[in-house]
């Protein structure tokens, strides 16, 4: 199985440019050298287009809810959700009359089937303008992280995307999406997802790009070599039982069995 490494960068305002250099770099000493490199912005026109075709297929509705009720969505729209999103009162999903929504922008709802509430129908894009009408042009469009990932797993046809537990509560949400997607194309959904232990400082801050002292320059710095690195990380791991992929059904949603890790715990 080839590994392909994909930079999501689809957040602007928190992308942070240039480093995806030292994180390549990192990954190459750890001895994981991606065969292919997938840049999520670079998409953009490809997340376009089936947002459309999920608005014409009755797959995605507009709701304007008052900002009260979307506001948390929309301001972590295209970040990685990191907990399980609030439930959603339904109320739009019914359809809308208005022909401009009452907020700067209107957001775009998918259209949970296996659940009539509309509880957990999340949002996946959001427009940026008030007019209640599907977008002609890209540029007035911002697609979703939960959105993103699903086509971008689709389209490359991935069996098993690695991430860490913390995405685990929106695994369910992407696989919908890529039955519709198999549906749409006639092609075969064949994701499945494991869950690494998610790291995090020893007062439980998760860790991000711009925390100090996790990247390899530091460590080393330290006094830290990369064997030790690589052989603390192998501590959240169970060696002994390997993962056959093909054994699982597909949408199947796994992982480690602790759900978190802190640097102590790895001797970090």
């Amino acid at each position: 199985m080839g590994l392909d490494l994909r930079f999501e960068d689809i957040d602007h305002e928190r992308v942070i440019e240039d480093m995806w250099h030292d994180q390549l770099h990192d990954l190459e000493l750890l001895g994981l050298t991606p065969e292919k490199i997938y840049f999520q912005s670079s998409g953009h026109d490809r997340h376009f287009q089936v947002f459309r075709e999920a608005i014409a297929a009755g797959r995605v509705y507009p709701c304007i809810c008052s900002r009260t009720e979307i506001e948390s969505e929309l301001t972590q729209l295209q970040s990685a959700p990191h907990h399980k999103p609030r439930q959603y009162s339904g109320k739009c999903r019914g359809g809308v009359k208005a022909l401009v929504s009452p907020h700067p922008t209107v957001a775009w709802r998918w259209r949970n089937e296996t659940d009539g509430t509309g509880h957990h129908d999340p949002v996946v894009a959001r427009t940026l303008a008030p007019e209640v009408k599907p977008p002609k042009e890209s540029s007035e469009f911002q697609i979703s992280y939960n959105f993103a990932c699903s086509i971008d797993d689709f389209d490359f046809g991935y069996e098993l995307v690695v991430r860490a537990w913390d995405l685990e509560p929106v695994a369910e949400e992407q696989w919908h999406i890529h039955e519709w997607l198999a549906q749409l194309l006639k092609r075969e959904a064949k994701v499945r997802f494991f869950h690494t232990a998610l790291i995090t400082t020893d007062s439980g801050q998760r860790l991000s790009k711009r925390q100090k002292g996790i990247t390899w320059k530091e460590l080393e710095n330290d006094g830290k070599n990369m064997l030790h690195v690589r052989s603390c990380f192998s501590k959240s791991i169970d060696l002994s039982a390997p993962l056959d992929v093909g054994r699982l059904p597909p949408g199947t949603s796994i992982g480690e069995a602790k759900k978190t890790l802190c640097l102590s715990d790895l001797g970090l």
